[in-house]
Parts: structure tokens; sequence; C-alpha cells
């Protein structure tokens, strides 16, 4: 078996142990439970296993969360990618300096698909209706900055995701770059003191917002820590893509569909504190 796999099947099983002694069930719910669980767990099973089998580009495996895509409308995704990258192709050319570069592939791809921010919106839908969130957005970009050769980072905090980059200027030098997919005006910043400042804001309005609510990926002990930051990849990003259509599906009260996400995203991004209290919350309710 996968460790991801083995870690995210652990983890239900583990949890669904943990809330057994929390209180005694009837028999007849207990039951109930464990089927929906036992076949959350056979999706997950084949959802691995498919993700083994298929090898799916970083393309291909950004796409995996819109599961109720249609062929054309996966076809119109495509079409729409292709298009951008070889725009950018044909003007890479054009520019004498990355720093120019990079400012033109932000603003292109900022005019053509960033026109609609709504919260859980996935790569898909940025792709074929132009609805977009800091997590499809910046799978976006590590695409396109990969396709094109610049090595990144993408930094995920309590609320936000951003990317970090570098670029060469007209001297040799290496100069550092933040993209935020979410900033239409401000979101390329190459001056190191304004990009320090950014990362600053972004502790500073994910410690307001622990405060001001109940994370339950936190660790009580750790009082959402105001230097939470870590790197990713494109898979745990595809993995907080699923996260987000949970959330989805639990702010409506379908706890099935929800855990159902929950699960694959910790497939994709097993050690995730978000996912795993996740998890442990819809099991709690659906013990209810």
């Amino acid at each position: 078996m996968k460790p991801a796999l083995y870690l995210a099947l652990s983890l239900l099983v583990t949890s669904y142990h943990q809330l057994d002694v929390m209180g005694q069930d009837t028999a007849e719910k207990k039951r109930s439970f464990a089927d929906s669980l036992e076949a959350i767990t056979l999706e997950a099973i084949g959802f691995q296993q498919r993700i083994c089998q298929q090898n799916p580009s970083a393309f291909q495996l950004l796409m995996l969360s819109e599961n109720q895509l249609d062929g054309s409308a996966y076809r119109k995704a495509t079409v729409q990618f292709d298009q951008i990258l070889t725009h950018l192709e044909k003007k890479r050319g054009h520019y004498s300096s990355d720093y120019d570069f990079l400012r033109h592939l932000f603003t292109y791809t900022q005019n053509r698909l960033f026109i609609h921010y709504i919260p859980y919106r996935s790569f898909a839908r940025l792709m074929t209706h132009k609805e977009y969130n800091c997590v499809s957005g910046t799978g976006l970009y590590a695409l396109i900055l990969s396709h094109f050769g610049f090595a990144y980072s993408i930094i995920e905090t309590p609320m936000h995701m951003y990317l970090l980059s570098e670029y060469t200027g007209k001297d040799g030098k290496q100069y550092p770059v933040l993209i935020e997919s979410t900033a239409r005006m401000q979101g390329l910043v190459t001056d190191q003191a304004q990009i320090q400042q950014k990362q600053t804001e972004y502790q500073q309005l994910d410690r307001k917002v622990c405060l001001q609510t109940s994370l339950c990926w936190l660790d009580s002990e750790q009082n959402c820590p105001p230097n939470f930051c870590q790197q990713i990849g494109l898979p745990q990003v595809s993995g907080l893509q699923y996260f987000n259509r949970g959330i989805v599906h639990y702010n409506q009260q379908r706890l099935k569909q929800a855990l159902n996400c929950f699960q694959k995203a910790s497939i994709l991004y097993p050690y995730s504190k978000r996912i795993k209290s996740m998890i442990i919350r819809v099991l709690t309710l659906r013990r209810e």
C-alpha cells in the first residue's frame, strides 16, 4: 500500500476508534456509520490507485478535484491553458529582461482569467469560468513558471497561499519576486523590503482571523503562531482544492460528501493538520 494512502486510511480508522470511546451508539447507528466509512474508504482506495496508474501531469493533477467536469469543459480548460502558453511563448522573445516578461505574464493572465473572485473555486473553474481564489490562482502561476524554467516555492499559510520565485536581472544577479494571484494591482512584488512587508501583512492578517474565528486545524497550544507558513508542492495544492470542496459540502451539512473530499485531500496532502482536523470534526458530527 502507498504511504499516503496508508496514512489516510489509518487516520480514518484511528479517528473512528477515538470517537468510539466518546459515547455508546445504538447498534443501528453504528452499523450505518461503519457502512458509510467503508464506502468512503473503498472510494479512497480507488482514487489512490487511479492516480498511481494514470500518473497525471501537473495540469491534470490540478484538474482532479472537479470530478463532474464533462469532456467539452475539460477540452475548453486544456485549450485555454495551451493558448496562454502559446501567447507567452511568442512574447518571451520580445522582452530583454526576465522582469519585463514576468510583468507581462502577470498582467496578461490577470486580465484574461482572473475576473471573478469566489472562495473555494477550483483550478478547473478558473480555466473554464474565470473564477478564482488563491489556491487555484497559485496553481496556475506555478504551472506557467515551471513551463518557462523559473524555480518557485508555493507558500501556504493558515488563510492564504502565494508564490516566491527568482529572476535574473540584467546584471546577471538573481532577484526575488513574490506573486500573489489575488492582488491584481500589487500582486507582483520584486523589492525585497516590500516582499518582507507583504509577508508580515499576511502573518498579521492570519493571526487576526485566527483570533476572531475557530480554526480547528490549529492546536490550542500553538494559538495561531504568527510565523506559520510552509512550502508545499502541486500535489498538496490539488489536495487543498479537495479540502475546499469539502468545506463547501460541510457548510451545507452534506457530511458524507464532505468526508469523501477530505479523505481524498488527505491522500494528496497526508500531513496537513487542517485536513486531519476536518476529518475528525465530520466524523464526530456523523456520530451524533
